[in-house]
């Protein structure tokens, strides 16, 4: 059975912008697929073609890709990138459609569609995502969530309010602080005015019951809600392991793909810029690791260190690792260069998406603020580098370095389990 689905980003586009397809497909059947084509349609009279990545074939509609053969159990991607043109009117929807063949199956259709605004009116836009720590739990463990919201909209959320509904076998460790009411199995968190741009986090802890189930599989909800927006929701979920679980136990068990992205150091217009990955996995081996980087407008792609090899098409990095054995963390620099007409103040995001060949997607976001040079010099810094990348029950020791520290500055070490 072969699927297709296709997801656009933003959900909602102003006119004159770029608007991002990604069209994933997968082979689920046990036996590979030979001869494979996908096929998309654009709308040609509201929208153009920019790139795409991997590039489609040499057609004049650039919209064929003749892929050939799909592993079984496969999952890719091909990422469009649309201009939309500047005269749309506002309100309109931009569908894209596309078909995938093969010689095994018969031909999967899916569609996509997108609302263009004139950009004008003022429109909110809330998000809402979290982490939870950790995700293979024992009973008796405690959970920890991090839920981190925001409206990156042009309008205010108003009356904004997350909350959060445990599953069976969880209960709520305390009574935050910032929570308006709290029952043994929810908490309510009120937010306020949610003005365009302003962002937030919330932290809670719930405990794991003893008569947790190993295996067994649960479902936390978190929602988001505010006007006119209405509800955003979440859902956070964790697996049973049993209270002193073996290796062989816990292969049973889908664990967590991780990865790290962040700015090494201030963003200066004309000077590099250096960006960090790394990932893994806490109990499986990655196959055919692959992270996709969309390069911020401004920012150029230099050159690649560390772990990984790196291609550019268009504006995106692509870095292939090949297999990753469990317990291996792979560490990437990218060098970047700044443009030299960057203004001071402008916010750089750069996000990394790393998927691998079992279709597991996880990304990240590094941000930096745009600084002049005699400004970047003074902002405060801090590096912490650790002796072994393994302790193995052994004393490790870490080395952390400061500057520009202000009078009255703290530094703030929080201990991992273990």
């Amino acid at each position: 059975m072969t699927y297709l689905a296709i997801t656009d980003a933003p959900d909602s586009v102003v006119r004159s912008k770029v608007l991002v397809y990604d069209l994933y497909y997968s082979n689920a059947d046990d036996v590979d697929h030979t001869n494979v084509v996908l096929t998309a349609t654009y709308d040609a009279t509201n929208t153009t073609f920019k790139s795409a990545n991997p590039a489609p074939d040499a057609t004049p509609g650039h919209n064929q890709w003749s892929i050939g053969t799909v592993a079984a159990g496969t999952t890719a991607r091909v990422r469009v990138r649309l201009d939309v043109k500047p005269a749309v009117a506002d309100g309109t929807v931009t569908t894209i459609s596309a078909s995938i063949d093969s010689d095994q199956d018969d031909p999967v259709v899916d569609t996509e569609s997108t609302l263009v605004s004139a950009g004008v009116a003022s429109e909110a836009h809330v998000t809402v995502s979290v982490e939870q720590d950790p995700s293979i739990v024992r009973p008796g463990d405690q959970v920890r969530y991090t839920v981190t919201y925001g409206n990156d909209g042009t309008g205010a959320a108003q009356a904004a309010e997350l909350s959060w509904q445990a599953t069976d076998g969880l209960t709520l460790a305390g009574v935050p602080s910032s929570a308006s009411s709290a029952s043994p199995t929810s908490v309510v968190f009120p937010l306020g005015d949610l003005p365009p741009g302003a962002s937030g986090s919330a932290i809670f802890f719930a405990n794991v019951a003893s008569d947790v189930d190993v295996g067994s599989v649960r479902k936390s909800r978190l929602t988001l809600h505010s006007t006119p927006t209405g509800a955003v929701p979440q859902t956070a979920g964790w697996y049973g392991d049993a209270p002193s679980a073996t290796r062989a136990e816990s292969q049973a068990l889908r664990c967590e793909l991780l990865l790290r992205n962040r700015f090494a150091g201030a963003a200066i217009p004309g000077a590099t810029l250096r960006e960090r990955l790394s990932f893994f996995d806490t109990c499986f081996d990655i196959h055919r690791a692959t992270i996709d980087l969309e390069l911020p407008d401004g920012v150029d792609f230099v050159s690649l260190g560390g772990s990984g090899t790196a291609t550019l098409n268009d504006r995106t990095v692509t870095i292939s690792y090949g297999d990753v054995p469990h317990g291996q963390v792979p560490l990437s620099t990218l060098v970047l260069k700044v443009a030299a007409n960057v203004a001071e103040g402008t916010n750089v995001q750069a996000v990394a998406l790393l998927s691998d060949g079992d279709g597991r997607m996880v990304s990240g976001t590094a941000e930096a603020t745009v600084h002049a040079a005699s400004t970047a010099a003074r902002l405060p810094s801090v590096t912490v580098s650790g002796s072994r990348k393994s302790a193995q029950a052994r004393p490790a020791a870490y080395a952390v370095r400061y500057r520009n520290a202000a009078a009255g500055s703290k530094l703030v070490w929080t201990l991992a389990d273990g």
